[in-house]
């Protein structure tokens, strides 16, 4: 049986966080300015490497800005700009 993947907001860390069974497992940082929220740093955990954590984190990390409806979107982060290249459903959250 899989490890339940929990998702959520640490807003105090400005990061979004996938956890497994409780254990963090790969993070999406995030800074917040005039209106756009730049995801710049993504990290995940050597252990859970090559196994589409962190594409399951940025998936639903967009999905929740997009349901917020609060910011647009930079993604300053390599990680998260071909995420966003791949993933065109997303593109238009993107700042100009």
């Amino acid at each position: 049986m899989g490890k339940q993947a929990t998702i959520t907001n640490d807003v105090a860390d400005f990061r979004y966080e996938l956890r497994l069974d409780g254990d963090l497992a790969a993070y999406a940082a995030y800074v917040i300015k005039d209106g756009i929220i730049d995801f710049n740093h993504t990290v995940t955990l050597e252990e859970h490497r090559g196994r589409g954590v962190a594409t399951q984190l940025l998936r639903a990390a967009l999905q929740d800005v997009r349901a917020r409806g609060e910011y647009q979107v930079r993604v300053s982060c390599s990680f998260c700009a071909d995420f966003v290249d791949k993933n065109p459903e997303f593109q238009d959250l993107l700042a100009d």
